[in-house]
């Protein structure tokens, strides 16, 4: 099975599913792949999204590298709920497990 499809498997799952995915080269056919299989489909609804390695922009701010690079890559061609991304800052990084139910 390959990485992708086990990941579909996850997010498939009827309840809360919580994922922490990355940018960069690595992933960026994955995402395309998924992004055909995930557009417009309601029942993804269930699967929040979060960044884990967030790099600032230096001297901006705003939403940094990581988060920024995910809309590019997935995100927004996948039409992800802004409410399903969950993102990562310096001001919030304590919250994150309370989000997750952790």
């Amino acid at each position: 099975m390959s990485p992708a499809h086990h990941l579909l498997g996850y997010m498939s799952k009827t309840r809360r599913v919580n994922l922490a995915i990355t940018a960069g080269s690595t992933p960026k056919g994955m995402y395309e792949y998924l992004t055909t299989l995930v557009k417009g489909k309601p029942w993804y609804d269930n699967c929040y999204f979060y960044n884990f390695d967030e790099i600032p922009f230096r001297g901006k701010e705003g939403e940094g590298v990581t988060i920024t690079n995910l809309r590019n890559l997935f995100f927004t061609p996948a039409g992800i709920k802004e409410e399903n991304i969950q993102k990562l800052t310096i001001d919030n990084y304590r919250e994150h497990d309370q989000k997750t139910g952790a």
